[in-house]
């Protein structure tokens, strides 16, 4: 059975919803019998239907652990269909969901609950941790979650439609890659504003089949793949780790007829380097976002399986924003910003650039964060205006297509001049193609003020790496601008969704 969407039908639908859970219900009902999810791991696949009725057994299973309205549940599990049960089940419940980074240490683990203090915990590892309000789901209920909650539980439950559409709905972490990772009030209006946004400008939304193989505590997996699947009617083919699966990666996109994914650099560099000629023949786009994209990254990919790669920008704070449309490209360009947004760039004088002038992009719109989770003064210091403070740096074009440059806390000022990491990043990549990464920071030196250090990690040994690569920079960035120091390391290391942790890097 063939399962047609418009846009437009679906988009009055969401038009009325006033959350992804209702979005989600409409889709079973339209769509009651296509598969939503399929584990690739174990084969299990479940129907939006039944999707949906497991969600309502869900809220009924709070229920009778006496949750409350606006409580927080803490989700800490690889992925899995019993994540987003649980995670659809809080949003349609009223309670406040908090996924976790499934990657933690059980000491971070204890941190963040503890900081957090939810009514409930559940968790699918960490059996020795013992807390009356943890739920361990591979352990309890013989191993099987969602047969406990169809043999227990109604799959009647009457949605709350008593609550505040700007109430926080989840508490997401931000990366984390500069600073230490904040925790992310964001509103059941947010999510929901987003998707109609999405579907509005719709480029990449009406595929019908994704895989997700980032962790479902990435958020813009969650806020983007996942939720535009379930409010579009789309299957959803998920696994818990891709390098379970990387052996087999292009055969299941063959077979699954995948038509998108959602990655990050760092997992795009590593399906490129995957030996094989696939040619996907524009039949797949890949979304890419979280980190800096570099150009070169995105011409071999684009070149070696013939298909789209593109350019995704976004923030935990407001989710994605920018997207590059494949209709309407332009090179080394994030895109235009969704219609929910208005952004500017502003300069050191707190003066709004003009086209093309470097600046740092700052956003206000319908579905920014709420604020950070007790912490209101870093809130209160993160605005402008009413424009949220991104801490990126970018320009615009007069065709308003957007530029990302970098992270202003990764700026480096060497004798007074303004150096971007990402363009010494894109030169080293471009250099030689025995280097698989490069992340480039400033450090501090009497004379400059700051001088440059690169690290990279290589494909394969080279002793003379350094000296081959120092000589090819100079020539085309010159002596200034090269890096003073090149440092070869075994890895990065990188947040759940595969980012570089500048703060981290040279303390290995």
């Amino acid at each position: 059975m063939k399962y047609e969407h418009s846009n437009k039908k679906i988009l009055k639908e969401i038009l009325k919803c006033k959350d992804v859970s209702e979005a989600l219900e409409k889709s079973s009902i339209r769509t009651p019998e296509k598969i939503f999810i399929y584990n690739i791991n174990d084969k299990n696949k479940i129907s939006f239907y039944k999707f949906n009725n497991l969600v309502n057994k869900c809220c009924n299973f709070f229920l009778s652990k006496n949750i409350k309205q606006k409580d927080i549940i803490s989700i800490k599990t690889k992925n899995c269909a019993e994540f987003l049960v649980i995670y659809f089940a809080c949003i349609r419940y009223k309670s406040i969901v908090n996924p976790i980074p499934s990657s933690i240490t059980d000491y971070e683990f204890l941190e963040k609950i503890n900081f957090i203090r939810p009514k409930l915990i559940i968790i699918d590892n960490l059996s020795k941790l013992k807390k009356k309000n943890i739920i361990n789901i591979s352990s309890d209920f013989n191993k099987n979650f969602l047969n406990y909650l169809s043999k227990n539980f109604s799959n009647k439950f009457i949605p709350i439609n008593k609550f505040n559409y700007k109430d926080t709905a989840v508490l997401y972490y931000s990366s984390g890659t500069t600073d230490n990772p904040k925790i992310i009030e964001y509103s059941y209006r947010s999510m929901i504003e987003l998707q109609k946004s999405m579907i509005r400008q719709d480029f990449t939304y009406s595929k019908t089949n994704h895989l997700c193989i980032l962790p479902f505590g990435h958020t813009s997996v969650l806020r983007y793949s996942i939720k535009q699947a379930a409010v579009l009617g789309s299957t959803i083919y998920i696994t818990d780790n891709f390098w379970k699966i990387k052996s087999d990666f292009f055969k299941i996109i063959s077979k699954k007829n995948i038509n998108y994914i959602q990655l990050v650099p760092s997992l795009a560099t590593s399906i490129l380097n995957i030996n094989s000629k696939y040619n996907f023949n524009n039949k797949l786009i890949f979304g890419c976002g979280s980190s800096y994209l570099s150009r070169s990254l995105q011409i071999e990919f684009e070149k070696k399986f013939s298909t789209k790669l593109l350019n995704l920008y976004g923030l935990s704070e407001i989710g994605a924003s920018h997207f590059e449309n494949p209709k309407k490209r332009k090179v080394g360009s994030i895109g235009k910003p969704l219609d929910i947004y208005d952004f500017k760039i502003l300069n050191k004088k707190n003066k709004f650039c003009k086209n093309k002038e470097l600046g740092e992009l700052i956003v206000k719109g319908k579905a920014l964060f709420n604020g950070y989770f007790k912490n209101p003064k870093l809130t209160r210091q993160s605005f402008f205006n009413k424009y949220f403070k991104t801490g990126d740096i970018g320009f615009k074009d007069k065709d308003g297509y957007y530029y990302y440059a970098d992270r202003k806390k990764d700026l480096i000022i060497k004798g007074g001049v303004n150096i971007l990491p990402s363009e010494i990043d894109e030169a080293i990549l471009k250099s030689n193609k025995n280097i698989l990464e490069s992340s480039t920071i400033g450090i501090k030196d009497n004379f400059y003020g700051e001088i440059i250090k690169s690290f990279i990690v290589l494909k394969k040994k080279d002793k003379l790496i350094q000296s081959k690569l120092k000589n090819n920079l100079v020539k085309k960035l010159g002596n200034f601008k090269s890096p003073d120091i090149i440092v070869v390391k075994k890895k990065f290391p990188k947040t759940a969704s595969g980012k570089i942790i500048k703060r981290l890097i040279d303390d290995e």
